[in-house]
């Protein structure tokens, strides 16, 4: 979930660029994703006795290999300097659904319970597609703690079918 720092900054970006096709994004993509999958890295940039200016050089010395444009490396910069580092991967992934929904995409998160087949899974995107469009971009995850059903989460919205929340819904129910 994104905060509403990590929003601001996502904002920011999409206003800078809306276009996510941009070599320099998919750069920013890329170091996101080694923030979040290498763990010293992470820890280096986040650690609050390295200073700034030691994690901005590191930073400018990985990005210059790519030639990250200047405009970019100072958004990269107010980050730091503000020591956000720790939200990138927020910042980028808002910044990518603004860029989604400005040209008509959204982005939807299936929860089940438990691995469903193929075609339980196409049919349930046959009908999200029909409520909410086709263009549309629906992922997948299993998360045991709904118990059954699956939750459909789409933008702003959500389509809550689990059994964990039938049953919540009957408790409260019954204790009202």
């Amino acid at each position: 979930m994104e905060s509403s720092v990590a929003k601001r900054y996502s904002k920011a970006l999409f206003l800078l660029n809306k276009n996510s096709e941009n070599m320099n994004i998919k750069l920013l993509c890329q170091f996101a994703s080694i923030i979040d999958n290498n763990k010293p890295t992470a820890t280096f940039l986040s650690h609050p006795i390295i200073t700034k200016q030691n994690k901005m050089a590191f930073i400018e010395e990985i990005m210059s290999k790519h030639k990250l444009e200047k405009l970019y490396m100072n958004f990269i910069k107010v980050i730091v300097e503000a020591g956000r580092i720790n939200l990138f991967s927020q910042i980028m992934s808002g910044y990518l659904k603004l860029v989604d929904e400005a040209n008509g995409y959204i982005r939807a998160d299936v929860t089940t319970a438990l691995e469903i087949s193929d075609s339980q899974k196409e049919a349930i995107g046959k009908n999200i597609k029909k409520l909410m469009g086709e263009n549309i971009d629906i992922m997948f995850s299993i998360n045991p703690s709904i118990l059954g059903g699956f939750v459909v989460k789409a933008g702003n919205k959500v389509l809550d079918l689990s059994l964990a929340h039938s049953l919540s819904s009957i408790e409260k129910m019954v204790l009202a």
